[in-house]
């Protein structure tokens, strides 16, 4: 998401590396008899590179499209760049990928960001994707559209797409109203042309997105990331955004009625939003919000926490890097075994020089991380997304929950993050099938169609997580793949 970018990577500006001062010197989540690691298990070299460098890649996901029980990888390619084509690399079924893509898109266009999910039940994950810009660059709006999963494989041209048209970045898949299914929120708005725009929710309508929002946002922004979560833990999911030139803010969910003003924004900077994410980061049981500040415009290039107290985020940071560049891709995941989560980021570039990001892991020490990373890439590169999953199945672990659900709570959080696959889903007994409930493989929520739960019940989840999670970073260079860390952890 930058129109400058091209000309820098074609002067080929130097590139530098980590400086020697990058790092300061419940139960449930516990692994049983597996004792906390030392070290981040990663080598600081890509154990895999993608070798379609032409390809400017952006959008990323680590999803199971063939129900193998292994995870592919999704990249949407283009950004504001190229016009090019969205990308499948299959799992060969060992956690070997092939470094150029199996499958390719018939279509090309300048996408953002993707998500996966079952949006019609089939029990096959299908794929949906930012528009940026229209065919002919800047001087026209984007839009969103979806790639049907027929049988494990996508179809090779989108069958649907919005009727309305938008500069659109990021979007995510979330349960709005808990019947069960799939609804599409959407982050609109272009800043370098001053496009601004209503943020927008397309319902699911039993297995089928409609064409037209019904939602919207009262105000308009350039919001360039967007995520569904629970905050308050009331069962339902608040819309999470954060915007260039402006705020994080949050819609919250009332019963299935999103409020159109956000009733929450943070007060202590103007922020050049890029990307954000969500979890419990001091384990109190309220998700916590972390995002990435940018500075090509208007923000200050770090990384931003903000803690959750009690179901109402602080206005004000708890949490501000030391480090700072273009700061882009963001995600959380459990590297050390110890029931924290720690904080992996990525940056376009630092010290001012396109193309020399990092991937850095902020180590969770029960208090929040060291302003520092505590491990550091050697890779010199632009991050755009970044992902986790156990892609080499070295590391599943199989575990069953059981919940009390209700009408009034048929949303719920798993106890692991990443989710890995779920096997099966029952209430009572009796097994559902996927048309009745959906999930966040990433976020680790689950939510039931309330429409089955006439009382409070119990269902029990079988799943799987990881202990041995991969890192996955999609990159837009146009002279450097995707990557792959794979987990070095002793199993």
């Amino acid at each position: 998401m930058w129109r400058w970018f091209s000309i820098f990577l074609i002067m080929g500006l130097l590139v530098c590396g980590c400086s020697d001062d990058d790092s300061d010197s419940d139960a449930t989540n516990d692994i049983p008899d597996d004792p906390a690691l030392t070290s981040i298990p990663f080598s600081t070299l890509p154990d895999w590179e993608s070798q379609d460098v032409q390809s400017v890649s952006t959008g990323l996901a680590a999803v199971d499209l063939n129900n193998d029980s292994w995870p592919d990888l999704v990249v949407a390619n283009g950004n504001d760049i190229h016009r090019q084509r969205l990308v499948v690399y299959y799992n060969q079924g060992d956690g070997v990928f092939p470094t150029i893509p199996d499958w390719e898109a018939n279509d090309s266009d300048y996408h953002g960001h993707l998500a996966a999910g079952d949006i019609n039940g089939d029990g096959f994950s299908d794929v949906v994707v930012s528009v940026y810009l229209g065919p002919s660059g800047f001087q026209e709006p984007g839009y969103v559209k979806m790639y049907m999963n027929n049988g494990g494989i996508l179809e090779g041209s989108p069958s649907w797409r919005s009727t309305e048209s938008f500069y659109t970045f990021s979007l995510d898949l979330g349960d709005l109203d808990n019947d069960g299914d799939l609804d599409l929120a959407v982050a609109t708005g272009e800043e370098y042309y001053s496009h601004s725009d209503k943020n927008r929710i397309f319902l699911n309508q039993d297995g089928l997105l409609s064409p037209t929002s019904g939602w919207a946002s009262d105000g308009t922004d350039y919001a360039y990331d967007i995520t569904w979560a629970d905050l308050n833990n009331d069962g339902y999911l608040e819309l999470v955004l954060v915007e260039s030139g402006g705020t994080a803010a949050v819609h919250y969910n009332n019963k299935g009625v999103l409020e159109t003003t956000p009733s929450w924004r943070n007060t202590d900077a103007l922020l050049e939003g890029n990307s954000l994410t969500l979890g419990d980061l001091n384990n109190d049981g309220f998700l916590d919000l972390a995002l990435s500040d940018n500075y090509q415009l208007v923000g200050s290039g770090v990384f931003r926490v903000y803690l959750n107290n009690q179901g109402s985020l602080d206005t004000a940071a708890n949490w501000i890097s030391a480090d700072q560049g273009y700061s882009s891709g963001i995600s959380l995941a459990d590297l050390n075994r110890d029931g924290w989560l720690e904080l992996i980021t990525g940056t376009w570039g630092e010290n001012d020089q396109i193309g020399t990001g990092h991937v850095r892991v902020y180590t969770n020490n029960q208090d929040l991380f060291n302003t520092h990373s505590d491990w550091c890439s050697e890779t010199r590169s632009v991050i755009e997304a970044i992902t986790f999953a156990d892609l080499d199945r070295d590391g599943l672990i199989q575990t069953t929950e059981t919940k009390t659900v209700g009408p009034d709570q048929s949303l719920f959080y798993l106890e692991h993050i990443p989710i890995e696959t779920i096997t099966q889903v029952s209430i009572n007994g009796q097994v559902l099938t996927t048309k009745h409930y959906c999930f966040n493989r990433e976020q680790g929520w689950l939510s039931l169609n309330r429409n089955l739960l006439s009382t409070t019940t119990s269902c029990t989840i079988d799943y799987s997580y990881s202990k041995r999670p991969d890192l996955i970073v999609s990159n837009w260079d146009s002279n450097k793949g995707n990557y792959i860390f794979f987990n070095t952890s002793d199993k």
